[in-house]
């Protein structure tokens, strides 16, 4: 747990970054990934990518003690975020019971946008309350 550290969370954000652009292309371009695969792990690596590059970029310009208690919140939270996008599916298999009212990119990206802003929240308290000491 220790080892994941500021540069490591922005390599594996702009890692997820490339790997969305790559898979899109595939996608709309070659036509080799199907519709549903790109609905359930694309849109959902993309969100949740773009919103940890975000939030890495801000991390860079906090005290270590902001960024471990940062880290501590994002280790549940990113894999809670995908339990949940890959619970709700496509929409046409349940979506806990709303059908197609909502389905994995909605839920990834609702979860991505929460994500960057708690993050957001989160930094900003531990700096303040960092401050005060």
């Amino acid at each position: 747990m220790n080892r994941v550290t500021k540069k490591i969370v922005l390599l594996i954000a702009v890692v997820g970054v490339f790997a969305t652009l790559l898979l899109e292309y595939l996608y709309h371009e070659l036509h080799i990934v199907s519709r549903m695969v790109y609905k359930v792990t694309i849109n959902p690596l993309g969100f949740l990518s773009l919103s940890l590059l975000a939030t890495s970029v801000v991390l860079f310009f906090v005290r270590e003690q902001v960024f471990y208690t940062w880290r501590n919140f994002a280790f549940w939270w990113v894999p809670f975020s995908l339990l949940l996008t890959v619970l709700v599916g496509n929409g046409e298999r349940g979506s806990f019971g709303l059908g197609s009212l909502i389905d994995s990119e909605f839920v990834a990206m609702f979860m991505a946008v929460l994500f960057f802003l708690i993050s957001v929240v989160l930094v900003i308290y531990k700096s303040y309350s960092l401050r005060s000491k």
